[in-house]
């Protein structure tokens, strides 16, 4: 399949010292996506698409899980399951 979002998938940061003629070598990074979703089954398939289209994916499974690593990394996106175990609304 091809992955039509995989053009503007990457954030691009520029590494080193400026090369011949000023310009900077271009290090592609992948997005990265927080995924929260309680259907296992549902989120290996989404994260599975997403990850053959170069993004790079936590897959989570509750609330709480989240919530930690949402702590501990940066993300460019997350995705969340609204009806999500681990976590009462208020």
């Amino acid at each position: 399949p091809v992955c039509l979002t995989q053009a503007v998938s990457y954030n691009a940061k520029a590494v080193g010292a400026a090369g011949s003629h000023g310009q900077f070598q271009v290090r592609h990074i992948p997005m990265r996506i927080l995924y929260v979703e309680d259907e296992r089954e549902l989120s290996d398939v989404v994260c599975s698409g997403l990850r053959k289209c170069s993004y790079a994916v936590d897959a989570v499974f509750d609330g709480y899980e989240a919530l930690e690593y949402y702590n501990a990394y940066e993300y460019d996106v997350i995705v969340l399951d609204l009806s999500l175990p681990g976590l009462e609304r208020s």
